[in-house]
């Protein structure tokens, strides 16, 4: 038969039990060790942020990190073109990618891109409108703007003019259905040149409240 052996009561000694005598470890003994090793503990799990929340987070980082709060006195109203042009002005190069790839997508009328072409264009024909000769309309917007202005644009920016018409007693009517066509036959590259003509010309241009 086993001999049964027995231990000296101690702290974990539970009086009582089935078997007297014997130890039995409680919740919190630590793991058993050989002798002469240092008892070491699992280092616990890390806790780990909800993806919700990581996310909801980053977002109001980024738009508290990206506040563009200049006031602009334009006409559009379309708010991400809006959105974009502010980027533009306050040098953010992340917002200006985003929204630029955002309005090169979005060939809606009255969407963003067409928002910020009739835009630019009412600014650019009112910037060349010679006062001692006013123009009358309806006009196509290549026949208002200045060779000198056109000079600097690029190819498809205007080939776009040729197919704006300016309408309204004061020129500041655009039909740019016949540009979103034109638009959307161009290469992406090409588009992408043109949306920068538009930028460069709002943000010289455009007045800043």
């Amino acid at each position: 038969a086993r001999r049964a052996t027995t231990a000296p009561p101690g702290p974990s000694a539970r009086p009582g039990a089935a078997f007297p005598g014997r130890v039995h470890p409680g919740p919190t003994a630590p793991p058993a060790t050989a002798p002469g090793r240092t008892t070491r503990w699992p280092d616990p799990a890390p806790l780990r942020p909800s993806p919700c929340t990581a996310a909801t987070r980053a977002l109001t980082l980024k738009r508290m990190g990206h506040r563009h709060p200049t006031k602009l006195d334009i006409e559009m109203r379309h708010p991400r073109a809006r959105w974009l042009l502010r980027a533009e002005l306050a040098y953010c190069r992340e917002c200006t990618d985003e929204g630029e790839q955002e309005a090169l997508a979005d060939l809606d009328a009255g969407g963003m891109f067409d928002s910020l072409w009739q835009e630019w264009v009412r600014q650019t024909v009112r910037r060349c409108r010679d006062k001692r000769h006013p123009p009358s309309y309806p006009a196509v917007a290549s026949e208002l703007i200045t060779p000198d202005e056109q000079h600097y644009l690029n190819a498809g920016t205007r080939e776009c003019l040729t197919v704006c018409v300016v309408r309204g007693r004061h020129g500041n009517r655009v039909e740019s259905e016949h540009v979103l066509e034109t638009l959307a036959d161009l290469p992406r590259d090409d588009r992408a040149r043109v949306l920068d003509d538009i930028l460069d010309g709002l943000a010289e241009g455009v007045a800043v409240a």
